[in-house]
């Protein structure tokens, strides 16, 4: 990468940026989880997809263009067609080349180049995207497209037999269910499970954080003790890491509830926040690493219902919020077994699936880079 020779590039000079074709609101439409069209929104996960819609045709976006999501700069590559929500634009490639082999590169670029601005304290507007520069590999005073595109191969490849060593070393590819795990996934499929409706007050405190850093007035670094929780939905809501006083750190194992967004994620260490985030503390002796995941799966069923962005989730509603919750056949308490089992063949279950993955495209990608 020292050896390349780069350009600057206005994202007018590469994109057309356009208006989406309709915005549909995802509380008057009917997502489904499986269909033809992905309907893209703000969401920094899952590429921007909330699930899919069967909508009027002459409404889709086209595919291999970006879906940009203003106020967030959530920036994703769309290969196919698709709808959108509220507040999204589409840039349509102006280089003919564009595709979805070098359209990583272009990502990458153009997130750096918005890292600068705090989420959600500017306005992306037209005027502003079109006048933001990033950098590209050049050659000849032209995109250097052959390279972006032999690198991004390089690149995957040494990532999959990275995570090929790993699952080794760690013993992640040992994924046999056993008895019980089995036993769990039945119930969970026969719905034969107890369940039992908590309100989160019954079993979380909720408190404000203990002090809230605003990301412009702090100094972010990469890594570092102690993690910078925001509402971001990526990467556990973890921005980086500061090194600020330690008086002001939220507790581990807890749970860091992101207002406006409703993005929620189990903390197991110590963590300073950022704004609009509340902490949850467990009322019960048992909740840990092992089963927290259980939970915030049921919380985000339950805040599924809300479209994002539309409600500020003060104390209040936090407090009355239902979920439901196993609980034994014998004693009617919570069966926090069955949850980790549970959780843990789920686990295996998808270690599988990668396992899988990675056998697959090793093999493919020793092809491409020799």
């Amino acid at each position: 990468m020292a050896s390349v020779e780069w350009g600057k590039y206005r994202i007018d000079d590469l994109f057309k940026i356009q208006t989406s074709a309709k915005r549909f609101d995802a509380n008057k439409v009917n997502i489904i989880e499986n269909g033809r069209y992905p309907y893209v929104v703000r969401t920094s996960s899952n590429n921007g997809q909330k699930g899919f819609l069967d909508e009027n045709e002459s409404f889709l976006n086209a595919g291999n263009t970006i879906s940009f999501g203003q106020d967030t700069a959530t920036i994703f590559y769309q290969e196919k067609p698709y709808f959108t929500g509220d507040k999204i634009k589409v840039l349509v490639p102006k280089v003919y080349k564009f595709n979805k082999k070098n359209a990583q590169f272009f990502l990458a670029s153009m997130n750096i180049a918005f890292s600068k601005f705090s989420w959600g304290s500017s306005r992306f507007n037209v005027d502003v995207l079109k006048e933001q520069v990033i950098m590209l590999p050049t050659k000849c005073d032209s995109i250097d497209f052959e390279f972006m595109e032999s690198f991004i191969e390089e690149l995957e490849a040494e990532r999959i037999e990275e995570l090929e060593a790993y699952l080794s070393v760690s013993g992640l590819k040992d994924t046999q269910l056993t008895a019980d795990e089995l036993s769990a996934l039945d119930k969970l499929k026969s719905n034969k499970i107890f369940w039992k409706e908590y309100t989160i007050d019954q079993l979380f405190d909720i408190v404000t954080t203990a002090h809230r850093f605003d990301a412009n007035k702090i100094n972010i670094i990469e890594n570092g003790r102690y993690p910078y929780i925001v509402r971001t939905s990526n990467n556990n809501g973890q921005r980086g890491f500061i090194d600020e006083n330690p008086i002001y750190l939220n507790s581990g194992n807890t749970i860091s509830f992101g207002q406006d967004t409703a993005t929620i994620f189990y903390q197991e260490k110590p963590y300073f926040t950022g704004d609009k985030i509340k902490i949850l503390i467990p009322k019960l002796l048992n909740f840990r690493k092992e089963n927290a995941q259980f939970f915030i799966s049921t919380m985000n069923l339950t805040f599924s219902n809300f479209t994002w962005g539309s409600t500020r989730f003060n104390v209040d509603i936090l407090k009355n919020q239902i979920v439901k919750i196993p609980i034994s056949s014998k004693d009617k308490e919570i069966d926090f077994v069955f949850m980790e089992t549970l959780i843990k063949a789920i686990q295996k279950l998808v270690i599988a699936d990668v396992v899988k993955f990675s056998d697959e495209k090793i093999k493919a990608t020793k092809q491409v880079v020799g």
